[in-house]
């Protein structure tokens, strides 16, 4: 398994918590949409997970939170 670095946890948190709405996302992480974007194609290098899916971002939240 992938161990997501602390960042790459709170991009996750912070999608979760706002439907999935990047903009949103990065207002709460308070960096550039192209901070929240770079976050999103790395956490789909390692993970395989693509965290703007619904059903792929459950499973990251849950692997996040472990």
């Amino acid at each position: 398994m992938v161990k997501l670095t602390e960042r790459q946890c709170d991009v996750i948190s912070a999608l979760a918590f706002s439907s999935m709405n990047v903009s949103a996302a990065q207002r709460i992480l308070g960096c550039a949409r192209n901070n929240i974007e770079w976050h999103i194609g790395r956490i789909k290098e390692l993970t395989g997970l693509d965290a703007k899916d619904f059903f792929d971002l459950h499973e990251l939240y849950r692997i996040a939170g472990e």
